[in-house]
């Protein structure tokens, strides 16, 4: 086979691959068919009625937790949607939170509840039962977003970034002992994925405890800033391989003039924020934020709030655990609204399990008061 002609079918292959993925994400379409809601608007019974929802997950026993951020509550309802029991709340003793910043499931059947306020993690059976209390031994626990159990071990990995240290290496995950206390090894370097540690600007938005984090596929977590810059970093728990989803894209913010913030930010424009830090003060526009970050054993979800002129518009991208994206699609025209009142974080997408159905926390549902709403999709068709 001559030069040529390995080229020429190269290329066609490289078409081809390209060309089914444009097709495939283009004709999907997601649809989705509720079939439970939990909350009301007005009940004689304050189980039902929340205040914030941060967190949904669902439990091996069937079970859905609610995390409740109004009194710091663990509403724990069964797969009808009918309270059991709560745990949690508002307060400093044993089994009580400042802020509820993390919830996680552990293999063996656990729930992890970090507050990064009190530097601590709390562990609950999912029988509601208090188990134990560990405190955080490391540095600005004050930023620390995220905590997981790796697979078949006592160790954590425990996501926060290091910003502030005398070495700032950029570091997100850090592996820690059964007790939380000595730091055995550190990964996923925001700089070598996100940001140029070089740049002012992006090393002060880099330390910001702003950051989406999922469990998905067999041992794998995924790591976004909010601020939306085209690709996720992955970290394999078992292998400690990274990887990276997605392209990252260079025009993922835009710098203004400090003094004219006022300006812009009283227009109608949206997508406008500013962060000060040590004397630096700066103003910029983003292109998107990743309001959400979702993963089960078979797919990673994306959703993202892209800004355009006075509109914010909802968009997911679907990818395979093995990284492959599934589909890009739009959410503007959905039947199921994917945020209200043209602000990000009214309806939050906050689990997907492995059934493939999507929990939602709608914030304003029937324009008043918060719900979760638990709907059927067609993500599978996605893996035929």
């Amino acid at each position: 086979m001559n030069r040529c002609v390995r080229i020429f079918i190269l290329l066609f292959l490289l078409f081809t691959s390209f060309t089914y993925q444009r097709i495939h994400a283009q004709s999907f379409t997601l649809y989705l068919d509720e079939i439970l809601t939990i909350g009301q608007e007005y009940s004689e019974s304050s189980e039902y009625l929340f205040g914030t929802i941060m967190h949904i997950k669902k439990l091996e026993n069937g079970n859905i937790l609610v995390t409740d951020r109004s009194d710091n509550s663990l509403r724990i309802f069964d797969e009808n949607g009918v309270f059991q029991f709560q745990m949690g709340g508002r307060g400093r003793g044993p089994g009580e939170f400042h802020e509820i910043t993390s919830v996680e499931v552990t293999d063996d059947g656990e729930i992890l509840v970090m507050d990064r306020f009190q530097a601590r993690v709390t562990v609950f059976s999912l029988a509601g039962e208090l188990l134990t209390t560990k405190m955080l031994g490391g540095e600005n626990m004050a930023v620390t977003q995220f905590i997981y159990k790796k697979p078949n071990t006592d160790q954590f990995y425990v996501g926060y970034k290091e910003f502030g240290a005398e070495k700032d290496t950029g570091h997100f995950f850090h592996l820690f002992d059964e007790q939380l206390q000595n730091k055995q090894s550190q990964h996923l370097s925001v700089f070598d994925y996100f940001y140029d540690s070089e740049d002012p600007f992006e090393f002060a938005i880099s330390g910001s405890p702003t950051y989406r984090s999922v469990r998905f596929g067999e041992s794998n977590i995924a790591l976004s800033p909010t601020l939306y810059t085209g690709s996720l970093a992955i970290f394999n728990t078992i292998t400690l391989e990274e990887n990276l989803f997605g392209d990252s894209i260079d025009d993922f913010y835009q710098l203004y003039d400090w003094e004219t913030r006022e300006r812009h930010q009283q227009s109608d424009q949206v997508g406008f924020a500013s962060i000060s830090l040590q004397g630096d003060r700066f103003f910029y526009r983003r292109a998107g934020s990743t309001y959400s970050l979702l993963g089960n054993r078979q797919m990673l979800l994306q959703f993202i709030g892209f800004f355009e002129e006075d509109t914010i518009r909802p968009h997911l991208v679907i990818y395979s655990a093995q990284g492959e994206e599934l589909a890009s699609l739009t959410l503007a025209d959905h039947d199921i609204p994917f945020l209200r009142n043209n602000m990000l974080m009214t309806v939050i997408p906050a689990f997907l399990d492995d059934d493939n159905r999507l929990y939602l926390a709608d914030m304003y549902f029937d324009e008043s008061y918060p719900v979760v709403r638990v709907f059927e999709t067609n993500l599978g068709e996605l893996l035929e």
